[in-house]
């Protein structure tokens, strides 16, 4: 796993890149990296890349030399301009801070959101036909099905919207019967005597 401090590329050489740098330490990038660096077609193209570069490293080294002067200053510029927008991505996306597991384990609460009503509708439908008694009509049957279900539902909705609204309440009367009682007297006594 690479280090926050000092990341490492696949060359061996450590990104001067901010941006590239904020990048490595996203828990996911790292997975991703490690991942890639573990599979046998990764590490295939890891070689050849390793190779390319070696082979390449005197032709670069000879024009890095008049291009780094003249391009230097936009670089740093779209390098700022990276960091920049990781660093609003991250106040927007705190998730992108977070481990793999972390991510799954958030989606599937999410997902769970949807499909648990989902699920409770749809075996609500099926035991609402089941009762039906398989009429010769299955348009009869799947309609009362529907109306079935839309009653449970509806049902179900209200008494929990009770529910709701009765924690509601007592929760409500509970904070006004503290702040009451944590009320000087003199404010209290004079309330009332007006």
């Amino acid at each position: 796993m690479a280090s926050q401090n000092r990341a490492v590329v696949v060359n061996g050489e450590s990104p001067e890149s901010a941006t590239l740098r904020r990048l490595l330490t996203y828990p996911v990038v790292q997975e991703g990296i490690r991942r890639f660096q573990d599979h046998r077609f990764g590490q295939l193209a890891i070689q050849v890349t390793s190779t390319i570069y070696k082979i390449g490293s005197p032709v670069l080294s000879v024009l890095q030399g008049p291009y780094n002067r003249l391009l230097a200053g936009y670089i740093e510029k779209v390098d700022s301009f990276g960091e920049q927008t990781l660093s609003k991505a991250e106040e927007r996306f705190p998730v992108m801070k977070k481990s793999t597991p972390e991510i799954i384990e958030e989606a599937k609460q999410a997902a769970n959101i949807v499909v648990v009503p989902v699920k409770h509708v749809t075996e609500v439908y099926e035991s609402a036909y089941k009762e039906t008694g398989g009429q010769p009509l299955k348009t009869v049957a799947r309609g009362r099905a529907a109306l079935k279900t839309a009653a449970v539902i509806t049902e179900e909705s209200v008494h929990l919207g009770f529910e709701t609204f009765s924690k509601v309440k007592e929760f409500l009367a509970s904070r006004a019967e503290a702040a009451t009682a944590s009320a000087p007297q003199g404010e209290a006594g004079a309330k009332s005597s007006s």
